[in-house]
């Protein structure tokens, strides 16, 4: 069907973590975005994910003031105590220390909704970017469309890809692209029973290569992860619960995932390559997982795509009241001449 056009400064390609992050602190920075999601339920989440939230995203979670509702929606405030086979390596006890965790199927829709509220932001959901506007000399902008087959070009002057590890907006420009194998495997699932010894804090076990990992969140429920060598595939495929507790159960000083009953599917994941982008094109940026993905053994990837939707928002900030003045003058030049 024919194309629809409207016109935006910023056009994000993802409304999850970073995606959110960047449209809400454009918004209050005075830009026009457009939040554009290709599943068409507001509630949608990442299913797939630790969402252990580091120390180092907490700031950036206070500055968008989402720091209280993720308390206030049962999040846990908590720190990470690591097995080796030296022994624990304990946290320490300040604050700056204390990281968050809650479930992405309660976090994505509460910060998707602060983004749609935002002044300036519309929310186009059930939309799938099919080509960007624009070539490699300088991207103005991306063309989406519905399920009906509507097509709609939203013009931009900056374009960012907030689409993940597998980023759709990174292939269509044409990004550079450094990909490294990870040779493992995850599979995990969310538990209710008995509470680990270090609740709320989180536990991980690195067992060279295998790796372990018990995650408290809201509910009272436990995310328990193994992340494990590929060679290992035929038996998470065959059963991935009994896998996966018989993994967890199996390390040193074991959290209680045998006395505990499995509250949703176990999920699993065989390809998680560690990808690195860039650069980009004039008008295109990238953020998050997009941008980089590195190993998730490390659960950093929740924390880096709060911080890098801020550092991105703040690097074009500035140019913003410039464009917004430049637009109004003209926009009073019309009026006056129209006048005249």
């Amino acid at each position: 069907m024919a194309a629809k056009t409207a016109d935006f400064d910023v056009a994000i390609v993802g409304a999850s973590l970073s995606g959110c992050t960047a449209a809400v602190l454009l918004s209050r920075a005075g830009a026009r975005v457009a939040l554009i999601e290709k599943s068409p339920d507001p509630s949608a989440f990442k299913r797939i994910c630790s969402h252990f939230i580091q120390a180092s995203a907490v700031p950036t979670l206070e500055r968008l003031g989402l720091y209280e509702p993720i308390l206030e929606a049962g999040g846990l405030r908590t720190r990470n105590h690591i097995w080796t086979r030296w022994g624990w390596i304990e946290p320490t006890e300040r604050r700056s220390a204390y990281c968050l965790n809650l479930r992405r199927e309660v976090l994505d829709p509460i910060l998707r909704e602060m983004s749609a509220a935002a002044p300036g932001v519309e929310l186009f959901l059930g939309q799938k970017a099919v080509r960007l506007l624009g070539d490699r000399q300088g991207f103005g902008g991306v063309a989406v469309c519905d399920r009906e087959g509507v097509e709609t070009e939203i013009g931009a002057k900056l374009t960012v890809g907030a689409d993940g590890r597998d980023s759709h907006i990174a292939e269509l420009a044409g990004v550079e692209e450094k990909a490294l194998p990870h040779n493992r495997l995850a599979y995990a699932g969310y538990f209710e029973g008995p509470k680990t010894r270090f609740w709320p804090d989180a536990a991980t076990w690195f067992l060279d290569p295998d790796i372990a990992g018990a995650f408290p969140t809201d509910g009272g429920q436990t995310f328990y992860i193994a992340m494990v060598s590929k060679d290992r595939a035929p038996e998470f495929k065959e059963d991935p619960e009994r896998a996966l507790v018989e993994h967890v159960a199996g390390i040193p000083d074991p959290p209680p995932i045998r006395e505990s009953r499995l509250a949703a599917p176990v999920l699993g994941k065989v390809e998680m390559p560690n990808r690195v982008r860039g650069p980009v094109a004039p008008g295109l940026a990238l953020v998050g997982d997009a941008a980089l993905a590195s190993d998730p053994l490390f659960a950093v990837g929740c924390g880096f795509a709060f911080q890098s939707g801020e550092w991105l928002a703040d690097s074009v900030s500035p140019a913003l009241p410039m464009a917004q003045r430049v637009l109004a003058v003209n926009a009073g030049r019309l009026i006056g001449s129209k006048a005249g």
